[in-house]
Parts: C-alpha cells; structure tokens; sequence
C-alpha cells in the first residue's frame, strides 16, 4: 500500500540578492588600476568569474548603487576633458557621457569617488576616459544579462536633481533657448569677421551661422545654465511667454571680434509648439573667453535677460526682475 503523504502549502520564498560588502567590491575594483581599457577589464572579469556562484551578480548590485550615488547634479554640470580629445575641449555631458564618466570614476577607486562627491571640482582635475566596459564587466563574467535593484541611468536618482534632468528634456518647450556660436572657431572655412563683412567664403548672414559655426566648446556649461536659470525662474513666476507672443525666444549669442549688444532680430520659425522668436546679439571673443566663469555667467544672463525683454509686453510682470538680471551684468559689456 503506498503511503499517504498528507498535503502541504510551500511558501514561496523570493530570496534577496546578495548585495556585495564595500570592501570587497572595492578590492574587485581595485584589479583595474584606475583603468578600465581591454586588459583592465578582463583581469576584473576573470577575477569575478574564478570567485564562484553569486560574485559577478553581488558586483552588479553593488556597482548599480555606486552609480547611483553619483546620480547628481553638481557632478553633470562639471567642465570635463576627456583624454581622447587633443585639443582641450570641454564638450557639455549627456545622459550617457556622464554615465561613462561615472563608471570611470568608480574604476579609479573609492578614495576618488569620496572626493569627487565632497567636492566635485575635482573632476576637472584629470582627464576621463569612456569607460562604458565597466557596465558590462560582471555580465561577462557571469554569462548572462544581470537586473539590479537600482536603476542607475542619468537622472533616475532625483535626491540630487534640482533641474530636470537630460533624461527628462523631451517635455515642455523651455521659454528661453541660448544658442551660441563661436564665429573665431569655424566648422569650415575660414573665421568670420562680423555680420556683412566679407570673408573667403563670401557675404555671411546671421541666419546662416548655424551651417557654420559649432557651440563655443571652451564656455563652461555650468556658466550658461546659471545664466539661463537666472533669466528663465522670473519668467516662470509672472505666468511664462504670453501665448500670442511667443512659445519660445531663441537667442543667439554669437562669439566674434567686437560687439553688438544691441539685440537684433532675427528669422523665426513656427512648428508644431508654437512661434520661436529669435533675437540676438554679439560678443567679443577674446574677451568673453578670458572672463572667469563667474563673469561668464553674468555677462550671459545679462544678454538673454535683454534679448527677452525686447519681445516682453510692457506689462509683464517679469520686467523689473530681468531689468536687475540685465543690470547686474553691464559693467562686462559695453553701453552699445
């Protein structure tokens, strides 16, 4: 006779990852030598790997809450070279430059990421270099692809974000967008002298700089965030562009020998968000580049606070406020 066997519930039991403890995750880390090139990544690879069941997926969770530890602000808006680029350039991030340099951070060690979230001017203080094999370094080890807890892309840690995020910029048009150009630093051809005057490549006008001429790379982009903050919190509290104005001002601002501070019209545009006006106006490179980034900030504000109060109704009541912004950066600019 075969024996009852009496029936019983199994509780399902979802058992939780084990998250690596830091100081074994940062002896791991430490294999790289601050590197994360081909024979970096390998070493650490088959470190993780020769460790046993459950190590590349503990390295995982506890490099995903690395990173999203520096998930922030302060550390985005840092003017950073990367050792790739020969000439100096200090090139804005994006969501997935800042992810890269995150990881190249974590591969120089927790001494530098202490640092770095202490005081974040330290990422100027060496060159970067892409670092994306880092992310992928225990998946290898482990054979297959590995979730963790935290969600570490930019952004994704709003504890940090006081501005939306680069993962967020797909939402309401911004009021006020600055486009600048370095009319010394051409994409092609030859510099440009100044609107009308002509060059090797011809009579150039405003409207066609974009075709020309690429974003100043040596104007720190923490300068033009201040500056545009400082023109565009004013407008948000008096009720934004008035409709039947604008949906959004485009100023120009445009990096040459001499100035014209007096802003100038230009061609708009409607598309489906509404009417772009777009106002601009001058500065003198030479100058404008050996401002340090204080000076920057407000000589820019003071532009955008200027171009938008030419296309502001008398009675918005955001004029006094962009007045001030205007004022507080004349002393940089010339009266006309």
């Amino acid at each position: 006779m075969a024996r009852a066997v009496a029936p019983c519930h199994y509780a399902r039991m979802r058992l939780r990852r084990r998250v690596m403890p830091e100081k074994e995750f940062w002896s791991h880390i430490d294999v790289l030598g601050g590197s994360v090139d081909e024979d970096a990544v390998a070493r650490l690879v088959d470190r993780l790997r020769e460790r046993g069941r459950g190590t590349p997926e503990a390295f995982a969770e506890r490099l995903a809450q690395v990173l999203y530890d520096l998930d922030r602000q302060d550390l985005f808006e840092q003017p950073v070279q990367w050792d790739d680029d020969p000439d100096d350039h200090v090139i804005p991030l994006s969501s997935d430059t800042f992810l890269y340099l995150r990881a190249g951070l974590v591969a120089k060690g927790k001494q530098a990421v202490d640092q770095a979230i202490a005081d974040p001017r330290t990422l100027r203080n060496r060159r970067w270099s892409d670092s994306e094999g880092l992310l992928y370094a225990a998946e290898e080890a482990a054979g297959r692809e590995i979730d963790t807890k935290y969600d570490y892309e930019t952004g994704r840690n709003e504890a940090y974000w006081t501005m939306p995020s680069p993962s967020e910029m797909d939402g309401p048009r911004p009021p006020v967008a600055p486009i600048l150009s370095d009319l010394l630093d051409p994409i092609d051809g030859e510099p440009f002298e100044g609107p009308g005057v002509e060059s090797d490549g011809g009579d150039f006008e405003p409207d066609d700089l974009d075709l020309d001429f690429d974003w100043p790379l040596w104007f720190p982009e923490i300068a033009v965030d201040g500056a545009l903050d400082a023109v565009v919190q004013p407008l948000l509290e008096h009720g934004g562009l008035p409709a039947d104005i604008a949906a959004q001002v485009e100023v120009r601002v445009d990096f040459g020998n001499g100035w014209q501070v007096v802003p100038q019209q230009r061609a708009g545009v409607v598309d489906e968000f509404g009417k772009v006006v777009a106002v601009g106006c001058q500065l003198d490179q030479p100058t404008a580049k050996s401002w340090p980034i204080y000076d920057q900030e407000r000589a820019l504000a003071a532009v955008l606070a200027r171009c938008v109060l030419t296309v502001l109704p008398d009675a918005h009541g955001a004029r006094q406020a962009l007045t001030d912004v205007d004022a507080a950066g004349t002393d940089l600019l010339p009266r006309s």
